[in-house]
């Protein structure tokens, strides 16, 4: 850069010299143009648009108060799940009418195009449904270690009434720090846009700047709360999550759009169906042992399983106390005396009530499938 204006520039000589240089300056100011349009910012999120492993079939918490360790989900002694790579649910055991139950529900929507027609970039849409309650989606950053700031973008669109926070929480090994750097909006204008379009009301909430030390050994974590209104089910479709670095007013420090791509290896970290299979059903006591009907089933749980890993049912079959098979979910025959003891890097041990127990021995077989996450979940965002 010279400092010098256009008109200083011109060459002298004729005027085909001057519209010469002047065609020349134009064409280098559209090709930075260009090079500015496909510019991308960084993303902190991983998977930010759902593209990579999320799963149809929904998790639904009914969380009552009381947490239990290797409960199943759908128990009212478990308030977390897993939907997709590098996103976690957690609910509040809370009632907002305490007349009425709660549940919390999240799945990747099938897909129809003439909805998504509205969002700006590609993306899946997550199914986030609140009954009676407040729930959490988040998801685990992995922030350079360097003193800087951040904000972070929720893309979603809802019915009338949901409150909707987002901001940052901070967490060490036992506890978890509130929110921070949040911003809330009740929402308004309906799920869908006004007819003739058949697309999504796309409404972007953005939080204040947070601020990170890169001396935190914390893990930090995006958090998007949802409330439903009191005594309702109210139903919010999450499209995109954005975490860019900015500077202390809160201005980007990079040109471009936000980079909303998936590196293709979701598949790796998360899995949603693994198919665990009791074969000794005649054993003493109340305790099972299941192993993976694939051998080499990837399931590396640093955290232990009930950070890696849930489920939503046990099955039987072959029967011999009067009931031929069943499960929880489907039939009511189990109840929900039904825990995740031990994984010891092969085979899961599932200690059952004494009901459950006295039911299945001696039985054909039994199985539960569990859905596997690499990343860890349930941090005790309320309990």
């Amino acid at each position: 850069m010279t400092g010098k204006t256009l008109r200083e520039l011109l060459p002298a000589g004729s005027p085909r010299n001057k519209i010469e240089f002047l065609a020349d300056e134009l064409q280098h100011g559209l090709e930075l143009l260009g090079q500015l349009g496909k510019a991308r910012m960084t993303n902190y999120v991983k998977n930010p648009a759902f593209l990579d492993s999320a799963s149809n079939k929904a998790q639904e918490t009914k969380f009552t108060g009381v947490y239990l360790p290797g409960s199943r989900v759908g128990s009212p002694n478990q308030n977390a799940g897993t939907f997709a790579d590098g996103w976690h649910f957690e609910q509040s055991g809370t009632p907002l009418d305490q007349a009425i139950n709660t549940a919390f529900g999240v799945h990747r929507n099938l897909h129809f195009a003439p909805f998504l027609a509205s969002v700006p970039f590609k993306a899946h849409d997550i199914w986030v449904a609140a009954k009676n309650c407040k729930g959490t989606i988040y998801q685990q950053l992995n922030l350079p270690k360097t003193d800087s700031y951040y904000k972070a973008h929720a893309i979603f669109a809802a019915v009338d009434g949901m409150t909707v926070t987002l901001g940052f929480r901070s967490a060490d090994t036992s506890t978890m720090g509130g929110m921070r750097s949040d911003t809330s909006l009740v929402t308004t204008g309906g799920m869908y846009g006004p007819a003739p379009s058949t697309g999504y009301n796309v409404k972007v909430l953005e939080s204040d700047v947070f601020r990170h030390h890169g001396s935190d050994q914390r893990d930090t974590f995006v958090c998007l709360e949802i409330m439903s209104n009191p005594g309702e089910m109210n139903s919010l479709m999450l499209l995109g999550m954005q975490v860019i670095e900015v500077d202390k007013d809160g201005k980007p420090v990079e040109n471009g759009i936000i980079n909303m791509d998936s590196d293709g290896y979701g598949h790796l970290r998360f899995n949603e169906l693994i198919e665990f299979v009791c074969n000794d059903t005649a054993v003493a006591g109340n305790r099972f042992t299941f192993k993976p009907k694939k051998p080499g089933s990837p399931l590396h749980c640093p955290q232990g399983i009930h950070q890696h890993a849930t489920y939503t049912n046990l099955y039987f079959w072959g029967g011999v106390n009067g009931v031929t098979d069943g499960d929880v979910d489907s039939t009511g025959k189990l109840d929900d005396g039904i825990t995740v003891a031990d994984f010891n890097g092969d085979a899961v041990t599932i200690e059952l009530s004494q009901a459950n127990a006295d039911l299945v021995r001696n039985c054909g077989g039994m199985q539960v499938y569990l859905r596997y996450t690499q990343t860890p979940m349930r941090r005790g965002l309320y309990t």
